[in-house]
C-alpha cells in the first residue's frame, strides 16, 4: 500500500478519474459554435496559410477575425498543423482534447500552489476540488479560452509566492501570457507589482528590480500587440480596456438617477444602474459556481484566509479581487455567463481547504477522512453534471437539421439558439479540408436574428420585408419563446395554404421537434391581390 502515500501516483489516479468524466462528456458529433467555432476557424487558417489572418475584407463589420484576443487560436494552430486529417469534424474534436489536456495539466501546478499552504494530503484534496467542479469540466470540453488561461493564472500565482527573484520574475513572465489569452488578464499586473513593492520595499535595489519586471513583461507582450495592429487594426489589450472604459462612459453612466439602465436592451427589465446590475448577476453566478460542494467550505474559509495575515494570503485575496472586477464587468453588461468566474477556481479551492483543515484537525484517521471527501467531491460532480446536462440527441438533431437548411437556401429566418449550427455546417459542405474560411461556402444569411426575435409581427410582414434578398424558405418550431405567428405557423400550417411544408421532424426520430417551409409565391401573390 506504499505506493498509494506517493503523491505522483495518487495525482495520476486524480488526474484519470478525471479525464473520463470528461470524456465522458465529450460531444463527439456536435460541431463547435459560437466563440470556439471563431476560434476554430482562426487556427485553421493560420495553421493552412502560415500568416495570421486579417480583417476580411468583403465583410464590413470586420468578420471573424475581429477577436478581442488570439493567444488560444495561436497555441492551437500548432495542433493544427501537425495533425492529419481531411475531416473536419476531427479538427474540432482536437481543439477540444487540446483543452481537455490543459485542463487535467493544471492539475500539476494546482498541487504546488496547494502545497505552499497546506500539507501533502490537503494539497491533494485541493486537487480534486478543481479537477471535479462540474462547471470546470464542462468549460473544458467546448475548446474556448479558459483553461489555458486558468493553467497560466494557477502558474503565475504559484511562482510568485516564491522568494527567489529569479521565480518571481518568470511569473511576471507567464503573467503576460496570461494576458495574450484573455485581454482582462492584464489586471493582474497591478496586484502582483503593489504586493511586490510592499513586500521588498527595504531593498536597496527595489527600483532597479521592479524595473526589470515591468520590462519583462512589456517585452512579451509587445510582439503579439505588433501582429495584432498590423493584422486586425487594434492591440487587442490597451485597445480592447479602453472599450471597456467607453462602455461606462458611453452606455451606463452612473447618474443619481434611480432609472438608469445598461443599454436599451434590457430596458423595461431593470431598473438598476451597471453596478447594481452588475453585483446582482455576480451573486446570482457566483451560487451557481458555488454548487454541488463549494457552498459549503467557501464560508469558513474565506474568514480564516482574511483573518490570518501574511503575505501568501494577501496575494490570493488581492488577485482574486481583481478578477470579481472583470467579472463584475461582464455581468453588468448583462452577460449571463458563469465562466468569468472559472478564473476564481485555484482561489476558491484554497479557500476551500483552510474549512476542511479544520474537520481534519478534529478527526484522527485523516488519511481515510481525505479519500471520503475526495469520493463527495467526485460523485456529487457526476451526479451535478448528470441533472444540468443538455440532450445531446436534441443538439445533434439540430446540427442535421441545419445541414438540410443550408442544403436548400442561402438565406432563412433566424431560429435561436439552435441557428448556431448554420455556422460550422459549412464545412460539411466543402470538397476538402482543411482550407482558409474564405474559400469555403458562404454562410447563411440569417433574418431576424441580431434585434431579437420580434421584429416582424406576421408571416406577410416577414415574407414582404425579405422577399427581394430571396427568401424561398421558412423555419417554424415549438419553442415558446417564438414570436406567435411562427408558433402558429408550426401548429396550425393549414392556416397557411401558400406555404408548402417540405420537412418535418414528426416524420423521423427528431427530439427537436421543426418544420421547414417552402414560399409558393403564386398562391401567396394571389391570397393577397398582388400584381
Amino acid at each position: 500500500m506504499k505506493i498509494f502515500q506517493n503523491s505522483i501516483v495518487i495525482i495520476s489516479i486524480i488526474a484519470t478519474v478525471a479525464l473520463f468524466l470528461r470524456i465522458y462528456s465529450f460531444p463527439y458529433e456536435i460541431p463547435l459554435t459560437l466563440d470556439s467555432l471563431t476560434y476554430f476557424w482562426y487556427s485553421i487558417d493560420l495553421s493552412v496559410t502560415g500568416n495570421f489572418p486579417t480583417i476580411s475584407k468583403d465583410i464590413p463589420t470586420g468578420g471573424i477575425y475581429r477577436l478581442p484576443n488570439n493567444g488560444w487560436p495561436v497555441f492551437l494552430s500548432v495542433f493544427m498543423t501537425i495533425f492529419d486529417s481531411e475531416n473536419y469534424m476531427d479538427f474540432m474534436n482536437l481543439q477540444r482534447f487540446v483543452s481537455i489536456s490543459i485542463s487535467i495539466i493544471t492539475i500539476v501546478p494546482l498541487y504546488f500552489l496547494f502545497k505552499r499552504y497546506f500539507n501533502k494530503t490537503l494539497a491533494l484534496i485541493g486537487t480534486t476540488i478543481f479537477a471535479f467542479h462540474p462547471l470546470i469540466i464542462k468549460n473544458s470540453v467546448i475548446g474556448i479560452t479558459e483553461p489555458l488561461f486558468i493553467l497560466l493564472g494557477t502558474i503565475t500565482i504559484w511562482l510568485f509566492l516564491s522568494k527567489d527573484y529569479k521565480i518571481i520574475l518568470i511569473s511576471f513572465i507567464t503573467a503576460a501570457l496570461f494576458t495574450l489569452i484573455r485581454y482582462e488578464g492584464l489586471i493582474i499586473f497591478f496586484p502582483l507589482s503593489i504586493l511586490f513593492i510592499l513586500k521588498y520595499r527595504k531593498s536597496k535595489n527595489i527600483i532597479f528590480k521592479y524595473s526589470i519586471l515591468c520590462i519583462v513583461f512589456v517585452l512579451v507582450l509587445l510582439p503579439m500587440a505588433y501582429i495584432r495592429i498590423e493584422t486586425i487594426g487594434h492591440d487587442g489589450i490597451i485597445s480592447n480596456i479602453l472599450n471597456a472604459s467607453k462602455f461606462y462612459v458611453t452606455t451606463a453612466t452612473v447618474t443619481n438617477n434611480p432609472e438608469t439602465i445598461i443599454d436599451s436592451s434590457i430596458e423595461g427589465k431593470t431598473g438598476l444602474n451597471f453596478i447594481g446590475l452588475g453585483l446582482f448577476n455576480l451573486i446570482k453566478f457566483s451560487g451557481i459556481f458555488s454548487l454541488p460542494y463549494l457552498i459549503f467550505l467557501i464560508p469558513y474559509g474565506l474568514i480564516k484566509i482574511i483573518k490570518d495575515r501574511n503575505f501568501e494570503n494577501y496575494t490570493l485575496l488581492s488577485v482574486g479581487f481583481t478578477m470579481i472586477l472583470v467579472a463584475v464587468y461582464a455581468f453588468s453588461r448583462d452577460i449571463q455567463d458563469t465562466r468569468y468566474l472559472l478564473i476564481l477556481t485555484p482561489i476558491v479551492s484554497v479557500i476551500s481547504l483552510f474549512t476542511i483543515q479544520k474537520f481534519l484537525t478534529k478527526i484522527k484517521k485523516e488519511k481515510i477522512f481525505a479519500v471520503i471527501i475526495c469520493g463527495i467531491f467526485v460523485v456529487s460532480s457526476w451526479g451535478y453534471l448528470e441533472f444540468t446536462a443538455s440532450d445531446e440527441k436534441y443538439e445533434k438533431d439540430a446540427y442535421e437539421f441545419a445541414k438540410i437548411v443550408y442544403e436548400k437556401t442561402d438565406i432563412i429566418n433566424g431560429y435561436h439558439p439552435e441557428d448556431k449550427y448554420l455556422r460550422p455546417v459549412i464545412a460539411e459542405f466543402s470538397d476538402h479540408f482543411p482550407k482558409e474560411k474564405s474559400l469555403l461556402p458562404k454562410p447563411i444569411k440569417l433574418i431576424n436574428n441580431s434585434s431579437g426575435p420580434n421584429d416582424f409581427s406576421s408571416i406577410n410582414e416577414l415574407i414582404e420585408k425579405n422577399r427581394d434578398e430571396g427568401l424561398e424558405y421558412i423555419v417554424a418550431d415549438d419553442q415558446k419563446h417564438r414570436p406567435q405567428f411562427i408558433q402558429d405557423l408550426y401548429f396550425k400550417e393549414k392556416e397557411f395554404p401558400y406555404l408548402t411544408k417540405v420537412f418535418d421532424s414528426n416524420e423521423l426520430d427528431y427530439q427537436y421537434n421543426v418544420k421547414l417551409f417552402f414560399i409558393e409565391y403564386e398562391k401567396y401573390d394571389k391570397k393577397f391581390n398582388q400584381p
